[in-house]
């Protein structure tokens, strides 16, 4: 929805994963039961959701936007250079070293100036060439 605001929709790649098949059935379907959007002012409700019988769903405006995929984060890697990754809640499940490496590949695969946004309880590691730009968020600062 921001990126699509702010006119930078087109051309993005969206990638959402989870390792539980169903959250990546209910992530692709995008509906929501009508008190999930009740707060939502109703010229964003109506520009970025479609009404069904008794719930809302995403428009397909911007659910042809996403792409998403069953994966496991500590073992596959997805291929690219990202501007923004969002990590949140995952890593203060998983057992050290996993978290620390997963973290670490996560880093790796972010643009210069890229974005990683993670849970209160995580911290990505030092040596990542991560600032702290914001609470949970980093940026990379390795210049190609």
């Amino acid at each position: 929805m921001i990126l699509e605001r702010e006119g930078l929709l087109d051309g993005a790649e969206l990638l959402g994963t989870d390792c539980r098949a169903d959250a990546i059935w209910s992530a692709r379907e995008g509906v929501f039961e009508r008190d999930h959007v009740a707060n939502l002012d109703g010229r964003t409700r109506d520009r970025y959701f479609e009404r069904t019988c008794a719930t809302w769903r995403i428009a397909s405006s911007l659910r042809n936007h996403t792409r998403w995929q069953v994966a496991d984060a500590t073992r596959v890697k997805q291929p690219g250079i990202w501007d923004l990754v969002l990590c949140r809640n995952l890593v203060i499940y998983l057992h050290e070293p996993a978290g620390r490496t997963l973290l670490q590949d996560i880093a790796s695969a972010l643009a210069p100036g890229g974005f990683l946004v993670v849970g209160r309880a995580e911290r990505p590691p030092d040596s990542r060439g991560l600032r702290a730009v914001g609470t949970c968020t980093y940026q990379n600062n390795v210049i190609a």
